[in-house]
């Protein structure tokens, strides 16, 4: 079964802007119709924009149409010079429910404490990208992945992996920074993309969140590296890169006996 990407659609949100009447909520809605039995990837980095020590909650991944979503990774970082955590994380569900207006759906939350020790007020950042992608079948696509973290400095690369043949690689990459100006992102060489959220030229960027993809017909080793540059300084990156296997064709689905 071949592998293709149909879709792919990037979301900001921040405390107090959420949808659906939720400030904490992140919606992502994809510009069109998915295909029921597809399958929908969802990559979420999320942290908080204060710089007082918080805590994150990073709630179940969901959408609008019922489906059932598989977490492929969860990667909460250690960075210490914002003392704050943030989490880069990925789910996936196959064989969906589809139609219009299909909204990916997060509910992670962040509050951070104010001087006198409570948690006080809502901090949340959280960026968000989804793919629709077919020929992942109707059985659990996860194959394999790979999680890394370290400083803009040291500029890490996601880990390899040895992937199943016949797959679609996806990588990301979450960085906290301290910019409000435009951050633009350099992909792998040989991936397809990045997918970014916010979007470029979009000057929100304490958080930023990049994604690509490479669908492969062989087995192999590979790992994500892309990079962000900007003008001001950068703190720390999250990167990751998950495998996804094609589904299975069933091998007499064109045979006809005749007897």
């Amino acid at each position: 079964m071949a592998i293709s990407v149909v879709q792919s659609q990037g979301v900001l949100t921040y405390s107090g802007s959420g949808t659906s009447g939720d400030p904490y909520r992140t919606d992502n809605t994809f510009s069109s119709a998915v295909t029921t039995g597809n399958a929908v990837v969802v990559i979420e980095w999320i942290s908080n924009y204060a710089s007082r020590v918080s805590t994150i909650t990073t709630g179940a991944v969901t959408d609008n149409k019922g489906n059932t979503y598989q977490q492929v990774f969860s990667l909460t970082t250690t960075n210490t010079l914002y003392r704050n955590p943030e989490v880069l994380q990925m789910y996936v569900a196959y064989n969906v429910t589809g139609g219009s207006s299909f909204s990916t759906i997060s509910n992670a939350s962040s509050f951070a404490c104010c001087c006198c020790g409570n948690l006080s007020y809502g901090t949340l950042q959280s960026n968000m990208v989804s793919y629709e992608i077919s020929g992942l079948g109707t059985s659990n696509p996860i194959d394999t992945y790979s999680t890394n973290q370290g400083s803009y400095a040291s500029n890490p690369s996601s880990g390899s992996i040895t992937n199943s043949p016949n797959a679609i690689l996806i990588g990301c990459a979450g960085l906290d920074s301290n910019s409000m100006s435009s951050i633009n992102w350099t992909g792998t060489s040989g991936f397809t993309g990045p997918v970014t959220s916010p979007p470029p030229r979009i000057n929100v960027n304490f958080i930023t969140l990049a994604a690509e993809f490479k669908i492969v017909a062989s087995s192999g080793s590979y790992s994500s590296s892309m990079t962000a540059s900007q003008p001001g300084s950068a703190y720390w990156y999250a990167k990751a890169i998950a495998s996804f296997k094609a589904g299975v064709t069933n091998p007499h689905s064109s045979f006809m006996a005749f007897f």
